[in-house]
């Protein structure tokens, strides 16, 4: 919607550029024909801007000082009139006309500025009307997503604290967000100063604290406990058993602790060289088999 915005402002100072220009137009056709007035009026004593008169009727008749010619007198009238008018000097005879052509053109480019202008405000109001929306939908997410955040990461760090906070001063939508967190026996800090293994967990905290503000029937974790440590495992796996009465997990993953936690192993082999084969397990009929 921005970018129509935006090519509405073109073609809106375009319009505007045009209408400038016809209007300029306009003044030189009004002031030429000022002048063609004035100097008939000042030779011929003829005032063109109303050179018409009333009939009995209500009809418009020119005036002339004679109401009858014979062939010889109008023609030398007018053989007259004609050098008159060639003294006149360089005059634009069709000067009504351009007047006329002009502005015609500047009624339509007013016409088009105005339609341009109309729809220019309707896209910056519909812009406003969602920019609050977002601004309110973003702002109520975030205040679930910061509680969520909290009590995910308190879960897995017993006794720890996380923190999500906006950048002050500035609009919400453009806001960048900070992430602070407090493991067990530590200071609260950003994650660029936990370990990698805390910075893991972390992100897996986020990661469920916007789950849980939109759920799914199923979430692929690819090496996401890549970086812990058996005791983080063992956090990490109790986080997806916390879960998983309603959403299934989907983990790709090659720490044997998280395989031993899951209830279907997939796998590909190749008993054959070349030729890949894909293997699945049911640990709890396997383990049933094994007894």
């Amino acid at each position: 919607m921005r970018v129509q915005i935006r090519n509405l402002n073109d073609e809106l100072r375009a319009v505007t550029q045009a209408r400038h220009d016809s209007a300029m137009k306009m003044e030189q056709a009004r002031a030429a024909m000022s002048n063609i007035r004035e100097r008939m009026f000042e030779l011929h004593e003829v005032d063109l801007s109303n050179p018409y008169k009333l009939d009995d009727e209500g009809g418009q008749v020119l005036v002339f000082e004679k109401t009858a010619y014979d062939a010889a007198t109008a023609m030398e009238e007018i053989s007259g009139y004609k050098d008159k008018l060639k003294n006149l000097g360089n005059i634009n005879p069709g000067a009504l006309d351009d007047y006329e052509a002009e502005k015609a053109k500047l009624d339509e480019v007013n016409r088009q500025f105005t339609d341009l202008d109309r729809a220019r405000q309707g896209l910056e109001k519909a812009i406003k009307k969602l920019d609050k929306v977002a601004r309110e939908q973003f702002l109520a997410t975030f205040a679930v997503v910061q509680k969520n955040f909290q009590d995910v990461f308190s879960s897995l760090f017993e006794g720890g604290e996380a923190q999500l906070a906006l950048e002050d001063n500035v609009d919400p939508l453009d806001a960048k967000i900070e992430i602070n967190a407090r493991p067990t026996g530590k200071k609260m800090r950003g994650v660029s100063l936990l370990s990698g293994g805390e910075r893991a967990l972390t992100a897996i905290s986020l990661l469920f604290a916007l789950y849980l503000v939109r759920p799914s029937p199923y979430c692929i974790m690819d090496e996401v406990d890549g970086p812990l440590d058996d005791a983080n495992i063992g956090r990490f796996v109790n986080l997806l058993r916390r879960f998983s009465h309603q959403t299934q997990f989907i983990v790709v993953t090659h720490n044997k602790r998280t395989m031993a936690a899951s209830d279907m192993l997939y796998g590909v082999t190749q008993e054959i060289k070349g030729i890949s084969k894909l293997v699945s397990v049911q640990l709890d009929e396997a383990s049933r088999i094994a007894a």
